[in-house]
């Protein structure tokens, strides 16, 4: 019984710890896809300079499986919730906003001529695994479950998201990248794609050891609400 005990508790560990590199992994790469940033806008002008998004979109299909990946193993090993790294961009928090951003990003600002990549299976998956991952860490590790994603959007935040948007059009237009008319419309949209997964990200944040401004430089505690 004891070595029987002993075999388990191993193979448990190196599953665990197997699990954790893989999580590390899509990290990092996300951080190194983004020029160090953080910013879901270097990274969109990184996977299509010029406005060529063929090879980006095998590299989003790969984000978008590691992403699935990293779902599942949270949801086998629900332990890896309390394995913590110095680094920001090897928490859970910043690597799902990146994701999501992206594609919020991708969905409003980006050419109708882009309109492929908005509807893409990948960009979908991606977006989906990232947020239900999120969720299922507030329902099962936080006190009161899920932040409240219908409460009222602060003015404040609203206009913060708007100059948000507005750079990170600036930058794709930088990288060669046709975007879609600046509208209301646009604008709206990307704000409307963002309160559906900020407040989880947002009360996720504190509890995998990192502030706001350091999940998200891009936006930062200005953009708590």
């Amino acid at each position: 019984v004891g070595l029987s005990v002993l075999s388990l508790t191993l193979t448990y560990l190196m599953q665990v710890y197997s699990a954790l590199q893989r999580r590390n992994a899509l990290g990092l790469k996300l951080e190194l896809m983004s020029g160090e940033t953080g910013d879901a806008a270097e990274l969109i002008a990184r996977l299509g300079p010029e406005g060529a998004f063929t090879a980006g979109y095998t590299d989003l299909s790969e984000i978008a499986t590691q992403m699935i990946d990293i779902k599942e193993v949270h949801h086998f090993y629900p332990v890896l919730f309390y394995f913590l790294f110095p680094r920001p961009f090897y928490s859970v928090s910043r690597f799902t906003l990146v994701a999501l951003d992206t594609h919020a990003l991708i969905q409003t600002a980006l050419d109708d001529k882009h309109r492929w990549l908005r509807e893409s299976a990948s960009v979908t998956a991606m977006a989906r695994a990232a947020q239900v991952l999120v969720i299922t860490l507030e329902r099962t590790f936080l006190p009161g479950g899920r932040a409240d994603p219908n409460r009222t959007l602060p003015p404040k935040t609203s206009d913060l998201w708007r100059k948000r948007y507005d750079a990170a059009v600036q930058r794709l237009k930088q990288a060669g990248i046709e975007t879609s008319p600046k509208t209301a419309t646009d604008v709206e949209r990307y704000i409307q794609l963002r309160s559906a997964w900020d407040r989880d990200v947002a009360k996720l944040s504190p509890r995998t050891a990192f502030t706001l401004d350091e999940i998200d430089p891009a936006c930062g505690n200005a953009c708590t609400r």
